[in-house]
């Protein structure tokens, strides 16, 4: 379990939740938003719904959203995991279960999760960061993940893109568009599509990766009465 697993997991989080503003609020009240975001010390909520939840390999639910957690700006202090458990699923698992990540290759969805016993989590070295939400039950199960994952995260910087900032994720932009850095590359831009009436999202080539909006709408001139006869 790496650390540079866990911060992949929270850089593009942040990430979909900017793309995800862009798209559903317009670039302009988008921008306004991630600047919040950025400047402020709420959380972050990422719906990520289709990401299936693995208790050892096994899929027992479903991933509905992660939550950032932050008591100050720019600093991520723990994690929330929204899982929705399948119908006929045991919960009898859950009382005791120290909760860790088995696979930590990439979130994805052959991720797994596993209870750690005890002589792993001296071994690893293991401390809670956050906890799951189990729906419908309402149990609360808390995640534990390696002390030096931790530190790295709670130390993961969000910055706005100044020149004095060294943050690893720096969200720039202006009225005509927005873009992710993260570690001083681009891994996305969105720009207002201004013929389209949309959003476009690209990738660090400048590809579209993600077109939305619709032809521009012309008005129907009006209907010319027919001739009397």
């Amino acid at each position: 379990m790496t650390p540079a697993y866990w911060l992949r997991i929270v850089l593009g989080a942040l990430a979909i939740f900017a793309v995800g503003m862009l798209i559903t609020t317009g670039i302009r009240k988008g921008h306004d938003q991630v600047e919040y975001v950025v400047d402020g010390s709420g959380p972050i909520s990422v719906p990520l719904l289709g990401l299936a939840f693995r208790l050892d390999g096994e899929p027992i639910g479903g991933i509905e959203r992660l939550r950032l957690l932050r008591s100050a700006p720019r600093h991520i202090d723990s994690v929330v995991v929204v899982v929705k458990l399948a119908d006929g699923s045991s919960h009898d698992w859950i009382e005791g279960c120290r909760l860790t990540v088995s696979d930590a290759q990439q979130l994805s969805d052959e991720t797994s999760f596993a209870c750690a016993d005890s002589a792993a989590a001296v071994e690893l070295d293991l401390i809670p960061f956050g906890h799951v939400e189990f729906k419908p039950s309402g149990k609360v199960l808390a995640v534990w993940v390696p002390k030096s994952v931790a530190d790295d995260l709670r130390n993961t910087r969000v910055g706005d893109g100044a020149a004095h900032d060294t943050g690893d994720v720096d969200i720039r932009g202006a009225d005509a568009g927005v873009s992710v850095m993260v570690n001083g590359h681009a891994i996305h831009t969105s720009a207002r599509d201004s013929a389209a009436g949309g959003v476009i999202v690209t990738n660090r080539q400048g590809r579209t990766v993600v077109p939305v909006g619709g032809a521009p709408v012309h008005p129907v001139p009006p209907a010319v009465p027919a001739a009397r006869p």
